[in-house]
């Protein structure tokens, strides 16, 4: 028989749109979440939108964490990075000692050490995740989910991926540290440079419907990848480049590589040229995938096109 106290999550933040995903995921099973902010307004809306929902008796809206918090066996923290640090000294004065805070930052830089303290202060238990996708996702199933042990011996995580695993998602544990280096890698760089590529089209004057009329394949692509980008939460997106000191780290790289490849282009190097581009294509070989780059290429830009064609607009 499941203990009903055990499941019982509050999430702080949960006005955000990973707050929301969170809330309507656990309440669908079965759970009682307490659905915090501070901001009376935005939760006036939340319950607009609960309220018209089949699972609206599992979810309680709270401006109070008194209210919430020392009843809770799971305390998810859906807030930005740089709130962290006075959100968990909060929570962690209240929470009950079998509780379990968490956080769900895209970067980690200092919550792991701030949950950790909180830890040693109050005798809670902490671990730290972070899941690899966006409020648009239908459900985790086959999407990357990261989960971060703080506490040496990963039983706070088995008990959270007992939890998750029902759903499918592909779970990774790391440390802290390789998380932001690996994330500076596949968030920090590709969304700077697909707010570059939209930069540059603006900053030249390009007039956007004339571009489309223009277009290939590999322009609709990475023009549908920049439109998607800029379409989400901006002080969202500045934290994820701007907090991750190892995305910091190889902007020097960046620069190097960026001005060494343009005097390639200025020069009209057509060796060098070719020696760095048959450099990447040996780098990315390595990856059974690779086999199939052409066909699921052209099958990504014929099912936007159609989409486009159609008039109809999907999820992720």
């Amino acid at each position: 028989m499941v203990d009903k106290a055990s499941r019982v999550m509050t999430i702080v933040g949960a006005t955000g749109a990973m707050g929301k995903w969170f809330i309507q995921y656990f309440a669908t099973r079965g759970w009682y979440v307490h659905a915090f902010s501070r901001s009376r307004e935005k939760l006036e809306m939340l319950k607009r939108e609960i309220d018209n929902s089949p699972w609206k008796v599992n979810v309680t809206c709270t401006t109070e964490l008194q209210q919430c918090v020392p009843g809770s066996a799971w305390i998810m923290l859906s807030v930005p990075i740089t709130a962290h640090e006075e959100v968990i000294k909060q929570v962690a004065l209240l929470a009950r000692k079998d509780a379990v805070i968490f956080d769900i930052a895209s970067v980690k830089g200092q919550i792991p050490a701030l949950l950790a303290r909180a830890r040693q202060d109050h005798g809670i238990h902490v671990m730290s995740t972070h899941p690899m996708y966006g409020p648009g996702a239908e459900s985790m199933k086959n999407k990357n989910f990261i989960l971060i042990d703080l506490e040496g011996d990963k039983q706070v995580i088995d008990r959270f991926r007992a939890i998750i695993e029902p759903d499918k998602p592909t779970i990774l544990v790391t440390t802290a540290e390789d998380h932001d280096r690996m994330i500076a890698f596949t968030l920090g760089i590709p969304h700077m440079l697909n707010i570059l590529f939209g930069k540059l089209l603006k900053d030249q004057g390009a007039d956007i419907s004339k571009l489309v009329a223009f277009e290939g394949t590999t322009f609709h692509l990475q023009h549908l990848i920049s439109q998607e980008v800029v379409t989400q939460e901006p002080f969202i997106y500045a934290t994820i480049e701007l907090e991750n000191q190892a995305f910091i780290d190889m902007l020097s790289s960046f620069k190097t590589i960026s001005e060494s490849f343009i005097d390639i282009l200025k020069r009209k190097d057509y060796d060098g040229f070719m020696k760095e581009f048959m450099a990447i294509k040996e780098y990315f070989a390595v990856v059974p995938e690779f086999k199939t780059v052409g066909y699921r290429f052209n099958s990504a830009a014929r099912r936007s096109l159609d989409i486009i064609k159609d008039g109809k607009e999907t999820g992720n």
